[in-house]
């Protein structure tokens, strides 16, 4: 497990201005590999950056006489014309070590603060996701503690998470910069309270600005996509791997040109193949391509959905995590389509004019529904036929959509209780779980257990 924390706590703000320099917006990420991070922080000073750092078992009276390292960060300016990004990575961080840092620019620098790393295993591995937090929908204020909440709820009840993956969407506003740049302070400021490095998602609501990419630095990224309608640098295509698992993250939010992702993944995967330690293979996008609401009928959902389907099920993915509906879905394994695959099922299911399973399944995947309707039967696959594909609920309740009224053959468990959710994913060598909460009581939405 990390944990991040000051030393001493303020208002639960993450700025810090000192004379005239103001540090904000700290920023934690998974690094390329288990031992590594990355970090991000704006500041208004354009001199680089520093972060020093050391063992705090190495620390015997201060910091500061302390035999700490020092990385200097790579400084750039960003859309928010106030402030500077400042990016490094740390790597060969060593395992269950708790380390103490500090970081700023034009000597003015942060208060101490500490995480200690997890031992490394790559027999399993926990992990949190949320649907799009999506700050400023409603009303920042509001949107900010419900998010703090969501945090502190799931990693207090998950206290061996390695690492939280949010789905796109992190702030609302499409267009004013100054406004967004406060929405995505409050996101980061509760990811900090929250006490474990990010994995985001870059979502159709950040696309028309460069700062979601410059609020994070993430790893093994593929060159960036170009909004140049809007002179926008946004993320591109990029991996991690915790534990037993490789978690490939898509931007398909700006970009659905299918075969850029799929060469992505393939890739991917052969970068990896001679790593005998992964089990399960992840992958995380923005607009869920098997939703119940109202995106799900879009051209460019049915779009995506035909493609990007079958080159998950043909790279053998485990697992497909999305949000952008705000509402939630676990579909059943999602098998490749034989030609006659829509016609049987309506047989079985219904009317294929209004079963979104049966419509528009060109070369896409159906479901592979079990004959049995037992509870077992709806919730735990062994050598599932394909990915089960999980869309997760709004994690902060800033936005919910109503269910769509059409048929969704494929879905499993189908839930709109108008409440923020968040699921915790454990794996080990011969399971992976995927369990859905509601956030104010902790209640069970659905649960899915892949056994192979």
């Amino acid at each position: 497990i990390y944990l991040l924390f000051a030393c001493s706590t303020d208002d639960n703000t993450s700025s810090k201005q000192t004379n005239s320099t103001t540090l904000k917006d700290l920023s934690i990420c998974v690094g390329s590999t288990e031992n590594s991070l990355g970090f991000t922080w704006f500041s208004n000073e354009k001199d680089k950056g520093i972060l020093k750092i050391v063992k705090s078992s190495d620390i015997t009276d201060t910091f500061i006489s302390s035999p700490y390292t020092e990385y200097k960060a790579a400084t750039t300016e960003t859309d928010n014309n106030k402030y500077y990004s400042n990016k490094l990575s740390i790597a060969n961080l060593e395992p269950s070590t708790e380390y103490t840092f500090i970081y700023g620019n034009n000597s003015t620098f942060s208060e101490e603060k500490k995480f200690t790393t997890s031992d490394f295993s790559t027999d399993s591995v926990e992990f949190l996701a949320f649907g799009d937090p999506q700050l400023g929908a409603s009303d920042l204020e509001k949107d900010s503690k419900n998010w703090q909440s969501t945090m502190e709820k799931a990693t207090t009840t998950f206290p061996n998470s390695r690492f939280i993956l949010t789905l796109g969407d992190q702030t609302n506003e499409f267009n004013n910069k100054k406004t967004i740049s406060k929405q995505y302070t409050e996101f980061f400021n509760y990811i900090n309270v929250a006490t474990l490095p990010v994995a985001v998602v870059n979502g159709n609501h950040e696309v028309r600005t460069s700062l979601l990419m410059q609020h994070v630095n993430l790893p093994n990224q593929t060159e960036p996509f170009i909004n140049e309608e809007y002179d926008a640098t946004l993320i591109g295509d990029y991996y991690f791997k915790s534990g037993n698992a490789l978690i490939m993250v898509l931007n398909c939010s700006f970009s659905d040109d299918t075969q850029v992702h799929e060469n992505f993944i393939k890739e991917t995967l052969d970068k990896n193949q001679s790593d005998s330690s992964i089990k399960w293979r992840i992958v995380a996008f923005h607009q869920s391509i098997y939703s119940a609401a109202g995106h799900v009928t879009s051209d460019f959902t049915l779009s995506l959905r035909d493609k990007l389907s079958t080159v998950l099920y043909d790279n053998s993915i485990d697992l497909v995590f999305m949000g952008h509906d705000h509402v939630y879905i676990r579909t059943y394994p999602m098998c490749k389509a034989v030609s006659e695959s829509a016609d049987a099922l309506e047989g079985v299911y219904g009317s294929k004019s209004n079963d979104i399973s049966l419509t528009n399944t060109g070369n896409g995947t159906a479901p592979d529904i079990p004959e049995s309707s037992d509870i077992t039967s709806l919730n735990e696959f062994t050598n599932p036929s394909g990915p089960i594909y999980v869309t997760l609920n709004s994690s902060t309740s800033s936005k919910h959509y109503d269910l769509a009224e059409e048929k969704f053959t494929y879905g499993a468990c189908i839930s709109q209780e108008n409440t923020s959710n968040y699921s915790h994913i454990k794996a080990d060598n011969n399971t992976i779980t995927v369990t859905t909460y509601t956030v104010d009581t902790n209640k069970i939405i659905d649960y899915v257990k892949i056994t192979k």
